[in-house]
This record gives C-alpha cells, sequence and structure tokens, in this order.
C-alpha cells in the first residue's frame, strides 16, 4: 500500500480516524494507533479516549445488565404466583410472568457468556 499523502511512498499503518494509508513522514503515533500529522490527531486522541472509557465502564454495564436480568425473572415469579385470585385462573399474569421469566433468563444468559 502507498500513503495516500505521497503517492510514492509505502505506507506503514493506517490512521485510526480516517483509514488513509500513511508514510513515516504523514503518521503520528499516538501510542494505541496513528493519526494523519496534522489533520486527524485530536480525532484519534478522541477514539482512543472513548474506547478506554468505554473499558473502564464495561464492568458497571455487566452489573447493571445482571440486576436488570433478576429483576426480570422476581417479577416474572411475583406475576406467577399472583396468577389465581380468588378461585380464577389470571391468564394476563401467566402470559406477563413468563414473558418475564423468558427475558430474565435470556439477559442472565447473555450476561454469563460476556463475563467469561
Amino acid at each position: 500500500m502507498k500513503c495516500f499523502y505521497h503517492t510514492d511512498a509505502d505506507a506503514v499503518g493506517i490512521c485510526k480516524s480516517c483509514s488513509k494509508g500513511l508514510c513515516p513522514a504523514c503518521a503520528v503515533d499516538m501510542n494505541q494507533g496513528i493519526a494523519c500529522k496534522g489533520r486527524c490527531e485530536s480525532q484519534v486522541a478522541n477514539l482512543i479516549a472513548l474506547v478506554n472509557s468505554n473499558v473502564k465502564m464495561a464492568p458497571v454495564v455487566r452489573n447493571g445488565l445482571r440486576l436488570s436480568a433478576i429483576f426480570l425473572l422476581i417479577l416474572g415469579m411475583i406475576f406467577l404466583a399472583t396468577c389465581n385470585i380468588s378461585g380464577h385462573i389470571v391468564m394476563f399474569n401467566i402470559y406477563a410472568g413468563g414473558t418475564f421469566l423468558l427475558f430474565g433468563v435470556i439477559n442472565l444468559i447473555r450476561v454469563m457468556k460476556s463475563s467469561k
């Protein structure tokens, strides 16, 4: 691959922002990627900061998803436990309880798979 700005020079990498091939004269090393010198440095710095922030937030998000799965499971059990009111079967409670349980189980499985 050739440099986007110097077509006679071989590219040493690709800009993390604009994906253009860059030669050593056009590339700026940003430690976690390279950027076009004088053009994409701030965008690449923002991308790196965003990725680092997402990596730090992953455990918090996983905990929130785990709590929401447990909430759905409890809600499903409550609906199913109250499906027989004064001798009459309430179908809405059965359907809602089953749906909440299903989504709770699906979310719990997804959280457990993402923790590996």
